[in-house]
């Protein structure tokens, strides 16, 4: 695909992307191994693609469970302080729908605009704590549905990464491996630069969700504690109806 692009010049490679977007995702598929290893490759072209990319595996008759306007709250220790010092429970406990968050920062977004972060443009703009003691941030977000998910999905922009948990139950993680335990200093397999900070991921979360009220949690990591940025971005959650629901 990259030597098709490069001999085709910039405006035919423009095409190009108009053309795969017009196909099925499923056709995309093909093109992932290059897209992941290509460096030569347009900056244009990359996003592109690999927004389409991120789709496969949802399907048609997903639904966008998020509402419109979104209360998040986040706790973004500045001073490299680990929460567990004040409360040896915390990164049990923290995700669980019965944690007291009075203390954390509030903030209303829109679900377009539930960005948060420092060193990179966000909607929700935090401190950038002195180098050596940049490590974790932690986020909550409260919904509502009123019927029954079997599959969900959780997309975001993610630099460096996350945990993710859904009323207390750790239900997927980016870019940490399956082994490490919840902690402030949280080693992720590697960092995320250029593009890779803007890339949506798609992470198919391990149990579906039913009618009522429930509680999104995501632990956020840096690479290193020198990191000039962290950043959460474009969180969606998506499901898919169980089916005896979409023949009511």
């Amino acid at each position: 695909m990259e030597r098709i692009a490069l001999q085709r010049g910039a405006s035919e490679a423009r095409q190009l992307v108009n053309e795969i977007l017009a196909t099925e995702p499923a056709q995309a598929v093909a093109y992932r191994a290059d897209l992941q290893k290509s460096e030569s490759l347009a900056n244009w072209l990359r996003p592109h693609l690999l927004k389409l990319i991120a789709q496969i595996g949802i399907p048609d008759n997903k639904v966008r469970i998020l509402e419109d306007k979104q209360p998040w709250v986040y706790l973004h220790p500045i001073d490299g302080k680990d929460p567990a010092q004040d409360d040896g429970e915390f990164h049990l406990s923290f995700c669980k729908t019965s944690y007291d968050v009075a203390e954390w920062e509030q903030v209303n977004v829109s679900k377009d605009d539930a960005s948060f972060g420092y060193g990179d443009p966000v909607h929700v703009e935090w401190e950038t704590p002195p180098e050596g003691q940049r490590g974790s941030a932690y986020l909550r977000h409260e919904f509502t549905v009123d019927r029954s998910f079997e599959e969900v999905w959780l997309q975001m922009q993610c630099d460096d990464g996350a945990i993710i948990y859904v009323d207390g139950k750790e239900a997927g993680r980016y870019n940490i491996l399956p082994e490490e335990a919840e902690r402030y200093r949280m080693p992720v397999k590697g960092g995320i630069y250029d593009n890779g900070e803007t890339t949506t991921r798609t992470i198919k979360l391990q149990d579906g969700i039913a009618p009522g009220r429930h509680v999104l949690a995501i632990s956020l990591h840096n690479h290193t504690t020198t990191s000039s940025d962290l950043r959460l971005a474009d969180v969606r959650l998506y499901g898919a109806p169980l089916e005896a629901e979409e023949e009511r």
